[in-house]
């Protein structure tokens, strides 16, 4: 009996004291510091047209995951060999909308949704425009924010009415 009574308050004891403790005003602001930076950084890499430096910044991982229009695909090698066989951009302007919204979940852990634009010519000479939203979680390692989950939406094409005719 005192073994169980002993269990029953040392093992929620114990629980409580392996919880992380509750981020502070400062500490969520520092962190959100980190993560528009990062944002800065990343808008430049794709300004500059780095592939490698895209690749960089996410979790080369087995558990990576992206889903971009309905398609989810598992696993940083894929998305990264899919990447670079349609990476043939000569310029491009990038720029992150205004409207960032950070979640901080634990010193190590955020959420962020984004919007952009993209405008690139490829070595080919066509252009290409596109707009949508990012969604990423990004996990912080070795004092290293990595993407480690994506959600990439584009807007639903625009509907050209015709004037009905009477």
């Amino acid at each position: 009996m005192r073994i169980r009574t002993l269990a029953a308050v040392c093992v929620p004891a114990l629980l409580l004291a392996c919880q992380p403790a509750a981020l502070t005003d400062a500490q969520r602001v520092a962190i959100e510091g980190e993560i528009e930076q990062l944002y800065a950084d990343q808008a430049a890499i794709l300004n500059a047209v780095d592939v490698e430096g895209w690749l960089a910044q996410f979790e080369d991982s087995e558990d990576f995951t992206i889903a971009v229009n309905g398609e989810v695909s598992v696993g940083f090698a894929a998305m990264a060999e899919e990447l670079r066989s349609y990476w043939q951009y000569e310029s491009a302007e990038f720029a992150w909308g205004d409207d960032h919204y950070i979640q901080v979940l634990a010193p190590d852990i955020a959420c962020v949704t984004s919007t952009y634009e993209w405008h690139a010519t490829t070595t080919a000479g066509e252009t290409e425009d596109a707009r949508g939203t990012w969604t990423v979680v990004l996990r912080k390692r070795d004092g290293v924010w990595k993407i480690v989950m994506v959600a990439q939406t584009f807007p639903p094409p625009e509907t050209t009415t015709t004037p009905e005719t009477t």
